[in-house]
């Protein structure tokens, strides 16, 4: 069995990828300097926090961060919104991202739009999300209700 951390990234990667209006989903590292198809998505992690409960389990927050990356010829600004709404909705959709009372997600802030290329043909903006949830003392790999 995935750890947990892994669980949750398969999920998030599962439900990017069901969407039609999003081209490529890749996960750090080499895959996202050799995205083919747009708009896409770059899916990261940050920091994994525990927080030590006085029973045999450890809640935790997996910090994610998405990149919604387009490429277009004209109305980068446009496009690029269109496309943080599509991601939005997506995961928004379900809260438990398919694991049911197993994880929670928080939505956070929108770091912000920046260009991709010298010539603005390329934009990205990066969207936060926590993941929160729970493990024994015991086994930090998998997940519990």
């Amino acid at each position: 069995m995935d750890s947990a951390i892994e669980q949750i990234l398969t999920q998030v990667e599962t439900i990017l990828q069901a969407v039609d209006a999003i081209g490529q989903v890749s996960r750090d590292g080499v895959d996202a300097l050799s995205i083919q198809r747009f708009p896409a998505c770059v899916i990261s992690v940050n920091e994994n926090v525990p927080e030590q409960l006085l029973n045999d389990y450890i809640d935790w927050t997996l910090g994610v961060s998405i990149t919604c990356w387009i490429a277009a010829e004209g109305d980068l600004s446009k496009t690029l919104e269109a496309h943080k709404a599509v991601v939005q909705q997506a995961i928004a959709a379900d809260a438990h991202i398919g694991l049911g009372d197993k994880c929670d997600t928080v939505e956070g802030p929108w770091s912000g739009p920046f260009p991709m290329n010298e010539s603005l043909t390329e934009a990205a903006d990066t969207k936060r999300y926590d993941f929160r949830y729970r493990t024994l003392r015991t086994d930090p790999y998998t997940l519990v209700a």
